[in-house]
């Protein structure tokens, strides 16, 4: 898999000039934006809109014409590829959770994704954490990942 050169920044930060050497600039909340900094970011969009493979990605709270920016930025913002993303149904994180098993070479069953989807933090991020440390903990300890192994994985350590 290629690798990216990427520069991402918080809206609370100052915007790099438009001629940054990363090719992908990522801006996260900004409806955050300053009057300066919108006009950093339209000009960036401006000056990546000539050079090729490089892009602007923004992020926001809600679609582009609904957030409090200058005119001319949102605009700019609509022009682009607009998406709303919308969090994992359950059924969903455990699709993930069966692809992610797959992908490290096993089959996860109905009753662990379930467990780990009843008993264990909800965010994709710990769930995957979690498979992966039971994974690793099967391989470990030479047993099937089972309900009983990932409960026994997920007690607190004894003193």
């Amino acid at each position: 898999m290629p690798s990216i050169n990427a520069v991402w920044l918080p809206a609370v930060v100052s915007l790099p000039q438009p001629n940054e050497n990363a090719p992908v600039m990522v801006i996260d909340d900004v409806g955050r934006l300053d009057d300066g900094q919108q006009i950093a970011l339209f000009n960036a969009i401006n000056e990546r809109a000539i050079v090729a493979n490089s892009c602007v990605i923004a992020a926001g709270n809600t679609a582009p014409r609904d957030l409090p920016l200058r005119p001319e930025l949102t605009s700019r913002l609509g022009s682009g590829l607009v998406f709303q993303l919308l969090p994992l149904t359950d059924a969903e994180k455990a699709l993930a959770l069966n692809a992610h098993a797959l992908s490290r070479g096993f089959k996860l069953s109905a009753d662990v994704s379930g467990y780990l989807l009843r008993h264990s933090r909800r965010d994709m991020a710990s769930l995957i954490a979690m498979l992966d440390a039971l994974d690793q903990y099967s391989l470990e300890t030479g047993r099937e990942i089972t309900v009983p192994l990932l409960k026994q994985l997920s007690q607190p350590a004894l003193i």
